[in-house]
């Protein structure tokens, strides 16, 4: 038994390399991009919408494909979209070129979401180790951010030198995401059966029922949505704003390399703190520094904004 195991080890380091390379690196000057094209902000705000709705509309088929074919299958297929929303930013020029780029963005999220935790899940649990996903997790997020904040720090820099430059990169990182997970081993094969698929969609029906069953759900989730979309909205986007306090382009990197790291470092920190913090405590420490985030990005008080 230890020997048919050890193989499935592997996946633990493949994921930590395939999702550290398989991350948005062009946040930081995809609106600057967008402008630069002469759309309007009612132009972007579709743009955004349509990756938004994409993803929400397939996540929970995402889901079903990966329990269905395969976790590993599902990562392969993330890479590539990535890779085709990629070039369509690298090669368009207008505003239905980035809209269909969009709509990739949105199909890649909607495919990937939770797969790769549900990966690192299934893998502990055939190394008799799932106890230890939370650590794993917090970890995985930490290092991926890091990378990813890395990788962030020199994309408005070398924007300034050619703007097409950060989309090449972004394809390169996934065209390597994708070679890697080409490597992982699917810790459960699901035998497709006719009666299977009613199985997980019969699953995904209860599941919806249990979740609007109670008022609790319904309040996370309620202010989960507002504070994502706020976050969304004034953080991801706010190149525009920065640029009017007159930040140079080139620095834009140096915010989101921080807010990046720190976003990883609060994920590597949710295992030991969970000795001490609650959920309800967590729910309140999250709701108050978004709230005091705002109060910078809003009072157009100069370098408060960062």
């Amino acid at each position: 038994y230890k020997m048919k195991t050890e193989k499935f080890k592997k996946n633990i380091p493949l994921l930590y390399a395939n999702q550290m390379l398989g991350k948005n690196i062009t946040t930081p000057i995809i609106i600057l991009y967008y402008l630069q094209y002469g759309l309007n902000f009612a132009q972007i705000g579709i743009i955004t919408a349509v990756a938004q709705i994409s993803n929400a509309v397939l996540e929970i088929f995402g889901g079903i494909f990966a329990d269905l074919y395969g976790k590993k299958l599902s990562q392969i297929i993330y890479s590539i979209l990535r890779m085709v929303n990629m070039l369509i930013l690298l090669f368009g020029n207008s505003f239905g070129w980035f809209v269909t780029a969009s709509l990739f963005y949105g199909i890649a999220l909607g495919m990937g979401s939770g797969t790769q935790h549900s990966l690192l899940f299934d893998t502990l649990k055939v190394l008799e180790k799932e106890e230890e996903h939370k650590k794993h997790r917090g970890r995985l997020r930490f290092a991926i951010k890091t990378f990813n904040s890395l990788a962030i720090l020199a994309i408005p820099l070398l924007y300034t030198y050619h703007i097409k430059i950060p989309f090449l990169i972004g394809f390169v990182f996934y065209f390597i995401a994708f070679i890697v997970a080409l490597f992982f081993e699917e810790p459960f094969i699901i035998e497709k059966t006719e009666q299977k698929i009613q199985q997980v969609f019969q699953k995904i029906s209860s599941s919806f029922k249990e979740i609007f069953s109670s008022h609790k759900n319904i309040f996370i989730i309620l202010m989960e949505s507002i504070i994502w979309s706020f976050v969304l909205v004034s953080f991801d986007y706010f190149q525009p704003l920065l640029k009017s306090i007159g930040l140079s382009v080139a620095v834009f990197g140096v915010i989101y390399f921080a807010a990046k790291f720190f976003e990883g470092l609060g994920s590597a920190l949710v295992h030991p703190l969970s000795r001490y913090f609650s959920n309800n405590k967590f729910l309140f420490l999250i709701v108050l520094l978004v709230s005091a985030s705002f109060v910078g990005i809003y009072s157009n008080i100069g370098f408060l904004i960062i």
